[in-house]
C-alpha cells in the first residue's frame, strides 16, 4: 500500500468545520491554552451525537465524562440537564479551560464537580460515562488501550444497567470493540457514524500505518485514492450480573453458619 497522503484532512479544513459546528451548536469559546486540543473529527462527531437524539437521555441523571478538555461536550451534556456532571481531565490546568468554556456559554455549573484524575481512577458510582478515548496517539504500546480499559474496567463506576458512550475509529476494530463489549456484560448498538479523511499526521507514524493495513475495514479508499476512516459513536448498557459464589465462600459460609 502506497503511504504516501493525496488529501489528508488539514488544519484549516479543521478550524473551518469546528467553527461551523460551534456556531450551529451555538458554543462560544475563548482563546485556547498550549494544553488545550482544538476539537477533531472524532470530537465533531461526538458533537453531533450528544446534541442530537442519538444517544440516551440524560436528564436527571449523574454523568462522569472522561477528558473534558476544551468543556465543549460538557456544554452540551450540561443542557441536556442532567443530575450532575463530574468532569475530568489529568491535570488541573486543563480543567480551568472547561470551566472558562462553561462560564463564557452562561452554564450554571453548580452541579458540575471538577476532577483532575487519570482516566477511570475518579470513584462513585455513574449512570452514565462519556468519553473520546485517545488511539492513534494513546502512549501506549496497545493502541486500543483506552478503548479496551473502558470496555474492562468501567463497570467499576457505572451503575447497573448504566451508560457508556464513547467514539472510535474504524481503524481500531469496530467489530472487535462490539465483541468484547458483549463479552463484558454490555449490549452495545452503534449510534451514529460519520467520515473523515486521515488527518496527515496519520502519515507521520511508521508503526501507525502498518497497524491499520492489518485491522479489517479500518478504512476506506475514495475515488481519489484518498483514506477514509469512519468514526462511531458507541452506546452500551451494563447489563446485569451476579457473580456465581466460588466453593471457598461457600465453605466459608456453612462453617459461619455452623458456628
Amino acid at each position: 500500500m502506497d503511504n504516501t497522503p493525496i488529501s489528508p484532512l488539514t488544519r484549516k479544513q479543521q478550524v473551518s468545520r469546528w467553527n461551523e459546528l460551534a456556531s450551529n451548536l451555538n458554543i462560544q469559546m475563548p482563546p485556547l491554552q498550549s494544553m488545550d486540543w482544538l476539537p477533531e473529527p472524532h470530537g465533531f462527531t461526538m458533537m453531533e451525537a450528544i446534541s442530537g437524539p442519538h444517544v440516551v437521555p440524560m436528564a436527571g441523571m449523574d454523568v462522569l465524562e472522561l477528558g473534558a478538555g476544551i468543556g465543549n461536550l460538557t456544554v452540551l451534556i450540561h443542557r441536556h440537564a442532567p443530575k450532575s456532571i463530574t468532569a475530568t481531565e489529568l491535570y488541573t490546568e486543563q480543567l480551568e479551560t472547561t470551566k472558562k468554556v462553561m462560564k463564557l456559554n452562561k452554564e450554571d455549573d453548580s452541579s458540575v464537580r471538577y476532577v483532575a484524575a487519570d482516566w477511570l481512577s475518579v470513584g462513585g458510582k455513574y449512570d452514565i460515562v462519556i468519553s473520546n478515548p485517545f488511539f492513534q496517539q494513546c502512549g501506549h504500546r496497545n493502541r486500543r488501550y483506552f478503548i479496551d480499559e473502558l470496555i474492562l474496567n468501567s463497570h467499576k463506576v457505572l451503575r447497573e444497567r448504566g451508560y457508556l458512550v464513547f467514539v472510535q475509529s474504524s481503524m481500531a476494530g469496530l467489530q472487535k470493540t462490539l465483541d468484547r463489549l458483549k463479552e463484558n456484560g454490555f449490549s452495545a448498538k452503534v449510534a451514529l457514524q460519520a467520515q473523515s479523511p486521515w488527518r496527515s499526521y496519520y502519515y507521520d507514524d511508521p508503526g501507525f500505518l502498518e497497524y491499520c493495513d492489518t485491522v479489517p475495514d479500518a478504512y476506506k479508499l475514495d475515488e481519489d485514492g484518498n483514506r477514509i476512516e469512519t468514526l462511531s459513536v458507541i452506546q452500551a448498557r451494563l447489563n446485569p450480573w451476579v457473580p456465581h459464589r466460588s466453593l471457598a465462600t461457600k465453605v466459608k459460609t456453612i462453617l459461619c453458619n455452623n458456628n
